[in-house]
């Protein structure tokens, strides 16, 4: 080791030459005791620190621990390692030999984390089961995940909300399985129940068996308790129609300060085509067929799984093309500009508020308001119901693939016409 004709500095150690006569030469920190700049044969440079920690040899007569055999710990290379650097770990690595820990000792080994038996909450299952259903190609995935969270695994300990559903001492979420009893499914479901909202309650019901039957092929769960639940499911189809007066004042709705475009355009063209919300909502520009004056749609955007042409009338045509179009937006009605319109359900709570006095009604009663029209302007049946979408049912579905696209247009037309002269009245 030498001290003598080094200068400690970063350009100093730079200016060091390697050793002609020898393998290497260790040049020791004046001001850091301990601290050595190994110089190589062959040019290399490194960092070393030579320490004794205190306690590891035997003691003196009067008990005073000594330092046991020295010990060199490599930093690094020089110049990856800066002398300053290498200064400070060389005084951190003497320290705490001075406190007797060897900076070399290999740390010590964990200890065993206990086996926790975790057995599977409902809200993990449901995770398990909608990524299930989604990789299966379920179209119904997203309704599903949607009444999961707002329903099934909602909260109900909290007080009453917006919605109107009272406290309930339930929440199925982050309960294990196996804890879950037949009563607490039961009064949760009664709670939908006697709040007026029986179609919600079967879905419920329906989707929490569906989830028992999934975990219970799986051994995720020991016993399906679903099984035994008794609550008959009421089936209430909707039979809601707006009279002409209604659809008269759902039309004006639309047309005030407080409902503006897109969702006027939105609500108007849905009056007009019989589409679903979600086939409309989710239309692109590039859908837009001006040949046929109709709008394509995809297999995955109708709820047959058809590809579809639906021909629009010149008056649903002319107030989408009314509709802002951005140049970077592929869609027609749009969210900031960005994604799709999500229909939700402050849109139709906007619009019953300005309709004013008419009864409960929902998007989708448009379509029956079509369909009822178009019944009335005998328009054929079998036309009808292929202008809302509805498949042919029986041997016709098989024998009969004509599209009927001139006969839904000219129906399109006849309902336009007798829209028009309902909202003018």
């Amino acid at each position: 080791m030498t001290t003598n004709k080094v200068t400690w500095t970063e350009l100093g150690l730079k200016k060091l030459t390697a050793p002609k006569d020898r393998r290497f030469v260790d040049h020791v920190d004046p001001n850091n005791k301990g601290l050595c700049l190994r110089v190589s044969q062959t040019g290399g440079k490194s960092w070393s620190v030579l320490y004794r920690v205190v306690g590891e040899g035997k003691p003196t007569a009067t008990g005073r621990p000594r330092r046991g055999k020295q010990k060199r710990i490599t930093l690094g290379t020089f110049p990856h390692l800066s002398l300053q650097s290498a200064q400070k770990r060389a005084r951190e690595i003497k320290d705490l030999a001075d406190s007797g820990i060897c900076a070399k000792a290999p740390p010590p080994e964990p200890k065993p984390k206990p086996q926790v038996d975790r057995k599977p909450t409902f809200a993990r299952v449901v995770v398990k089961f909608l990524r299930y259903k989604k990789a299966d190609g379920l179209k119904s995935h997203l309704k599903m995940r949607s009444m999961f969270r707002m329903h099934i695994c909602a909260d109900h300990r909290k007080p009453e909300d917006k919605s109107g559903m009272k406290k309930l001492d339930v929440h199925l979420g982050p309960m294990v399985m196996d804890d879950i009893r037949q009563s607490q499914i039961m009064a949760l479901l009664d709670h939908y129940d006697l709040a007026g909202k029986q179609g919600t309650a079967n879905e419920m019901q329906k989707y929490i068996r569906a989830v028992w039957g999934f975990a219970y092929a799986r051994d995720l769960v020991g016993r399906d308790v679903t099984k035994r639940i008794d609550r008959k499911i009421k089936h209430a189809p909707r039979e809601r129609h707006l009279e002409t007066d209604e659809l008269t004042k759902v039309w004006a709705a639309t047309l005030g300060k407080g409902f503006p475009p897109p969702d006027r355009q939105f609500v108007q063209v849905l009056i007009l085509s019989g589409l679903r919300k979600n086939e409309l909502a989710k239309a692109r520009w590039d859908d837009l067929d001006p040949d046929r004056r109709a709008l394509k749609l995809s297999a995955d955007r109708t709820k047959t799984g058809k590809e579809m042409i639906h021909p629009l009338s010149d008056w649903a045509w002319d107030i989408l093309h009314s509709v802002l179009r951005v140049d970077d937006c592929p869609f027609i009605f749009s969210k900031n500009h960005k994604v799709a319109m999500s229909v939700d359900s402050k849109l139709l709570i906007k619009l019953r508020k300005l309709a004013g006095d008419v009864d409960h009604f929902t998007l989708h009663d448009f379509r029956r308001v079509a369909r009822s029209a178009m019944g009335a302007l005998k328009v054929a049946p079998h036309v009808a119901e292929y202008a809302l979408g509805h498949l042919p049912q029986g041997m016709i579905k098989v024998y009969d693939r004509h599209d009927y696209l001139d006969e839904r247009r000219d129906a399109f037309a006849q309902y336009a016409d007798w829209v028009k002269g309902v909202v003018d009245g």
